[in-house]
């Protein structure tokens, strides 16, 4: 188990998020939009050139139906002329965050911009007209960050939060034996999130061979067998930080490192 990405599950919200001539990009004040860029896939014409034909160029999507809520707006950009400022919002252009230090004319990088609204309405504002840029997988969902693309057309798309086992029989003992785990955390949700080696399928101290449970400002570490557990506190904690956790266990011994 070398690698792997568990992610919660998401929605996002926005229709055509790969070609924004759509009329689902309802807004486009003086702004062409054509499908005729090529994707983070490599594939031509899977993405979107939005050239701006006067200045203050602005297209957007709005939705409906959407409770007041945390929500994350994420676009991959890729500056195609021009240098003009390139922005980029979820409140239908009441605010406007500039992103135009992120952006090149070699590769997409992704942006991301986070505010507690309802009906979020999502687009870009070319200031310069001439200007142009190339846009893919723009997405919005519930949360303070941006998860995986999530490719819409006609409509939203729901993707089922990962649920990632391992067979444990004959790979792992419960009497006696180690492991350790090097993992990073994309954000914290809530006050805590886990990393788990454990007999089942149920995340509890009771049933793990390794169990952590972390906040912003703390973390301790739990190895149970289902009579026992111990903890390891002041740990440090930091969303995207990699993170170091081992422990081993036999007989009536158990011993527990974290972060070295």
């Amino acid at each position: 188990l070398t690698r792997l990405r568990k992610e919660s599950a998401a929605t996002n919200a926005l229709l055509w998020s790969r070609d924004l001539s759509n009329a689902a990009w309802s807004t486009k004040t003086n702004i062409t939009a054509a499908k005729t860029a090529t994707g983070l896939d490599g594939i031509a014409n899977t993405a979107t050139t939005l050239t701006a034909t006067a200045a203050d160029a602005i297209i957007l999507q709005p939705t409906s139906g959407i409770a007041s809520a945390a929500r994350c707006a994420s676009a991959y950009v890729r500056r195609k002329m021009g240098t003009g400022t390139i922005s980029f919002t979820q409140d239908g252009g009441s605010t406007w965050t500039d992103i135009t230090s992120l952006i090149n004319t070699s590769t997409y990088y992704r942006v991301q911009i986070t505010a507690t609204l309802a009906n979020p309405s999502v687009g870009f504002k070319i200031s310069t007209s001439g200007d142009a840029i190339e846009v893919d997988c723009v997405q919005n969902e519930a949360g303070s960050v941006a998860t995986s693309p999530i490719v819409t057309t006609t409509a939203t798309v729901a993707r089922n939060a990962d649920a990632l086992t391992y067979q444990t029989s004959g790979n792992i003992d419960a009497t006696v034996g180690s492991c350790y785990v090097r993992y990073s955390a994309y954000e914290e949700v809530g006050t805590f999130h886990r990393a788990i080696i454990g007999l089942s399928t149920v995340a509890s101290t009771a049933n793990a061979l390794l169990y952590n449970a972390s906040s912003v400002a703390s973390t301790s570490l739990y190895s149970g067998d289902g009579t026992t557990s111990i903890s390891k506190s002041g740990l440090l904690s930091a969303a995207n930080a990699p993170r170091k956790r081992a422990i081993s266990w036999g007989g009536s011994t158990r011993l527990m490192t974290g972060d070295g």
